[in-house]
């Protein structure tokens, strides 16, 4: 992010074909108000003829400040280059939940700002992830990796109640609250508000 603080470059175009990269981009855009500077993001190959420049300056305005402040704490919650992601989940759905709700956005704006997570935070990042599994109804993450596994693996017959069990994959259920490692998440997303 050395880049952005260039005080008189008027232009900033950095080179990655790293979405993640985009998103932290986007952050540091609004967190530092430059608005004689304009940042571009150049992606893709000309041998493919798909390069492309995203102005990061003008996606951030769309986005708003709320959102692009939230990206770097969503990026590190939902899989990034040193923490897991979580299981078929992908980038995308945990975005559009995101986008759509203040409260999240709020919970993900403070994720990182400092290294042990706010407990006030603790019960919406854990909302989230139920959100992120398709049930907006629970608040506990247990609840909801219980109420998975029912209802993909409950017996048909009562005389039979391991009949589904042969082949049991228990990866498409999100951690439990005590494996999540939030705390280290948080700090790993300190890293990136400093970069």
């Amino acid at each position: 992010m050395h880049a952005i603080d260039i005080s008189k470059a008027k232009t900033v175009v950095i080179r990655s074909s790293d979405t993640d990269v985009l998103g932290i981009l986007t952050y540091h855009v609004i967190a530092l108000s430059r608005d004689e500077a304009t940042v571009f993001m150049d992606v893709g190959h000309d041998g493919n003829n798909n390069r492309r420049f995203i102005n990061v300056t003008k996606l951030s305005k769309v986005l708003g400040p709320s959102l692009c402040k939230a990206l770097p704490g969503l990026h590190a919650f939902t899989g990034c280059d040193f923490t897991a992601a979580f299981s078929r989940k992908g980038k995308v759905r945990p975005l559009e939940i995101v986008q759509r709700s203040s409260i999240y956005q709020d919970a993900f704006k403070h994720f990182g700002e400092t290294v042990t997570l706010d407990v006030d935070i603790m019960p919406v990042i854990e909302a989230f992830v139920c959100s992120l599994y398709g049930k907006q109804n629970f608040t506990h993450v247990d609840d909801v990796r219980l109420a998975l596994f029912r209802t993909k693996y409950a017996p048909k017959l009562s005389n039979k109640p391991l009949a589904k069990m042969k082949g049991a994959d228990a990866s498409f259920l999100q951690p439990t609250q005590s494996s999540a490692h939030i705390s280290f998440l948080s700090y790993g997303n300190m890293l990136l508000h400093q970069q």
